[in-house]
């Protein structure tokens, strides 16, 4: 009796399943760092669009927006004493844009007792955590949170590499 073998063995099978797996482990890999790019990008953007809006503000009323520590993440909250909302600041800009922008997640996170803020500020002046690039004594601060290090020519947070602000000219 002659047998015709047609098919896979068992172990062809389970090598094939191995190789799928670690390219679609690599690809999902690279894809969330793509993201994470992605969303630092409109962030940079998003800050920058902030600033051409305040500095507009400044051109016709003489003074920057009084919505002082205004933060994304608490659009109808203030989270220091005498702080704004986002949404005075937005209400404040709103002659210069229908809404501002938010940070893509726009949430504050926990791990390992650490909170990794991922909004946007607004600061009148400037809080001390950031050493202006040129600017001694800004009129205002926007900062914000990268999920990476790629702008290294931002002005960084005194502690923490990913945190970046923009300054009043």
């Amino acid at each position: 009796m002659k047998r015709d073998k047609k098919g896979f063995t068992l172990i062809e099978l389970l090598v094939v399943v191995a190789i799928i797996g670690i390219l679609a482990t690599v690809v999902v890999s690279s894809l969330n760092t793509a993201r994470k790019k992605a969303r630092d990008a409109r962030r940079l953007s998003d800050a920058k669009e902030i600033q051409k809006v305040i500095e507009m503000f400044y051109n016709d009323h003489g003074y920057y927006p009084k919505s002082n520590y205004a933060h994304s993440c608490y659009p109808n909250k203030t989270i220091v004493s005498g702080g704004s909302t986002w949404n005075s600041l937005q209400q404040e800009l709103s002659d210069y844009t229908d809404k501002l922008p938010v940070d893509p997640l726009n949430r504050i996170f926990k791990k390992n007792g650490v909170r990794t803020h991922y909004c946007y500020t607004y600061f009148l002046g400037h809080n001390g955590h950031y050493k202006p690039l040129t600017n001694l004594n800004p009129p205002y601060s926007i900062i914000f949170q990268t999920e990476s290090t790629i702008y290294k020519s931002l002005a960084r947070h005194k502690s923490n590499k990913n945190k970046h602000a923009f300054f009043g000219v």
